[in-house]
């Protein structure tokens, strides 16, 4: 038989904004959204490049359901050139781009008018006629609740009723046993056991961990279960990882898992000892170490430990450091977990929940500049208002 050969990618999560990143000064979009975008055009252009049979995405392939119109047009634009090459598309629902309430429009909705690609919203089946090879590509779309009675009875469906020479399901939930990071931020995500895979399938094409990783199914160790993972990096907890996409080739029962490595921003963190509780020279111990890093295209993450007086908080606070955070792709600052200390101006330590860096007003300034809608003098009213409260309820030390 015949081998096909298709690109998995997933979790491409196109129109992300990330708050700590700035804003591109000649397309005024944020950079996170610009670099999936980016991401997703390598993508695209890696299975025109291999010319595979067609393309796989396992969910996520947009961040939001409520993404802003440049980016469904950039990631539609993508699409228009696989579809150019008649290379087939097929994605499916993930927990961020699926539409979970009547009446509301998922951006995935508008694939489906491009010729040769396909987003399935539920559950269905996508078959192809490949070198004389019926293939069926059978999704299921991200299930939030009662997973474990509803995921077996959509697969059974699916397969019962449309199993082809090879098959291949693409799915967006959590594996029991597989590794899993920041993305997953529930203690009650649904899992799913690799038992609930039967032997008809030739490989299932995972998303939503965006840890790349294969799994063996315990019964049929010819069966393939693999996440290829985020192709970009989206948060400092991600920062060591190597991102890819997978090229998979399946001749008979054997599959080969080809992994290609994508170039990505780079996230780097930096650690600053704070040892003199009492010295407001903090704030120059920590520009200088900042300037020593300077990089444009860089996100940079300082991360402080040891302790400082309380007093002397607004000298290491986010805000002294706005005009050095213009010169990186991404700045933040924060305290080591469990390893940083308050203290009184007697040297005496200070119990705090949370250990917060940003004082309330920080917060409170943050929250305000994300309302898109607000024009400038209502963002000062805003902010005037809400400074006061904060004020009454915390003193003049914040």
């Amino acid at each position: 038989m015949d081998t096909i050969r298709f690109l998995h990618c997933s979790d491409t999560h196109l129109g992300k904004i990330h708050k700590k990143m700035r804003t591109d000064e000649e397309t005024q979009r944020n950079l996170m959204s610009l670099d999936t975008e980016n991401q997703f055009n390598k993508i695209i252009d890696k299975a025109i490049e291999e010319r595979v049979d067609f393309v796989i995405h396992s969910g996520d392939m947009f961040d939001r359901i409520n993404v802003k119109n440049i980016d469904i047009e950039g990631a539609l634009k993508c699409l228009r050139r696989l579809s150019s090459e008649k290379i087939p598309f097929v994605t499916i629902a993930g927990n961020h781009d699926r539409a979970y309430t009547r009446g509301v429009v998922s951006p995935l909705n508008f694939i489906n008018y491009i010729p040769h690609c396909t987003a399935i919203s539920q559950s269905a089946t996508k078959s192809y006629n490949i070198k004389g090879v019926e293939v069926g590509v059978h999704g299921i779309s991200y299930i939030r609740s009662e997973a474990d009675e509803r995921y077996p009875e959509a697969l059974h469906s699916l397969i019962s009723n449309n199993k082809k020479q090879y098959n291949i399901l693409v799915s967006h939930q959590v594996i029991n046993g597989s590794r899993t990071g920041y993305e997953i931020s529930s203690s009650n995500e649904p899992e799913i056991p690799a038992t609930f895979f039967p032997p008809d399938l030739n490989y299932v094409a995972m998303g939503h961990i965006h840890k790349k990783q294969t799994i063996n199914h315990p019964s049929y160790p010819e069966m393939k279960i693999h996440y290829p993972g985020s192709p970009l990096i989206v948060d400092f907890g991600e920062r060591n990882e190597k991102k890819s996409i997978s090229i998979i080739n399946i001749t008979n029962k054997e599959v080969e898992i080809n992994e290609i490595e994508l170039s990505t921003r780079k996230f780097e963190e930096i650690a600053v000892k704070i040892d003199n509780p009492s010295s407001t020279e903090a704030e120059e111990i920590i520009k200088s170490k900042i300037q020593s890093k300077i990089d444009d295209q860089k996100y940079l993450g300082v991360r402080l430990f040891g302790g400082l007086q309380i007093a002397l908080r607004k000298y290491v606070g986010i805000t002294n450091y706005k005009e050095l955070a213009k010169e990186f792709a991404g700045f933040d600052i924060y305290l080591e977990k469990d390893n940083f200390t308050w203290f009184d101006q007697t040297g005496s330590t200070i119990e705090s929940d949370g250990k917060w860096l940003h004082t309330p007003i920080d917060e409170l300034q943050t929250a305000i500049n994300d309302q898109e809608k607000l024009n400038k003098k209502q963002r000062e009213k805003l902010f005037d208002f809400g400074k006061e409260i904060i004020k009454k309820q915390y003193g003049e030390r914040v």
